[in-house]
């Protein structure tokens, strides 16, 4: 598997590469939580937990030696440097080849829905660690602060015998180096938070809520196609109701009365004359 640096080509030829699942893929992705940390900086995270890394943080030196690991199935996802600080860090530091290279924000923005789709699909034939709901492997939401001890977690994913996830923040990079390390034979990918949505049950970044969005717009406007027209109904004009006092099939009482009292009339102007 070969990368082109350009995000949307390359979340194609990783997708292709990972179905094939003709060959071992170590993905590992360095972005802003990641770079403060190696560097020794502070970062708050938006999913709440705080970075404060000491000199002695085991966490931060082993996430320094997985950008410098090397190792033939091992992909890395590196922002281009912002400063000349980063850069000449870079320079000294990185020891992966431009081939195995990539955008490490290959699974968000613009790109979240498609991955999104496409995790959702492989998802049960993997391994799937995580802090939400459905994992196979449940860890705190917060492995920061304190470090948390992923030991077990290791040992565990060396026995397993298919693809593994990992949406486990920093500590995703620290595993896939010490995965391949200790001799792993599974692709493990660091999925970030492609599937947040469906662990946590709630978009938690912007660029889910706006794909959301235009999800949801895009289901009404196919609602309201498939919808059969509705049919004009003819209304009819309101008939009178009718009269209480008439009967059906008889005479009025009135009319009755009237030719009886006119029958009496007559009778008496005849006996009259």
């Amino acid at each position: 598997m070969k990368f082109t640096q350009d995000a949307g080509k390359d979340l194609d030829i990783f997708c292709k590469a990972f179905t094939a699942g003709k060959e071992q893929i170590g993905l590992a992705r360095f972005g802003d939580g990641e770079e403060r940390i190696y560097m020794g900086g502070t970062y708050h995270c938006s999913d709440g937990w705080v970075s404060r890394p000491s000199e002695s943080s085991a966490l931060r030196k082993r996430l320094g030696d997985s950008i410098r690991f090397s190792h033939p199935n091992y992909y890395v996802g590196f922002r281009h440097p912002r400063n000349l600080k980063l850069y000449c860090w870079a320079v000294k530091n990185v020891k992966t080849p431009p081939s195995r290279m990539f955008d490490p924000c290959l699974f968000v923005n613009s790109r979240w829905s498609k991955a999104r789709k496409f995790f959702s699909k492989v998802r049960k034939n993997c391994f799937l660690v995580g802090s939400g709901e459905g994992v196979n492997y449940r860890i705190p939401a917060n492995c920061i602060e304190p470090e948390y001890n992923w030991k077990k977690l290791l040992d565990k994913l060396l026995t397993v015998k298919k693809p593994i996830l990992l949406a486990a923040g920093p500590l995703a990079n620290v595993l896939v180096m010490e995965y391949l390390e200790r001799g792993g034979k599974q692709s493990i990918i660091d999925i970030g938070t492609v599937l947040d949505y469906e662990m946590f049950g709630k978009s938690t970044r912007r660029y889910m809520r706006i794909a959301m969005k235009k999800i949801k717009s895009k289901k009404s406007k196919r609602d309201k196609k498939k919808r059969p027209p509705r049919k004009k109904v003819k209304r009819r004009k309101p008939t009178k109701p009718p009269d209480k006092r008439k009967r059906v099939g008889r005479r009025p009482m009135g009319a009755v009365r009237a030719e009886a009292h006119l029958k009496k009339k007559r009778e008496r102007g005849r006996n009259k004359k």
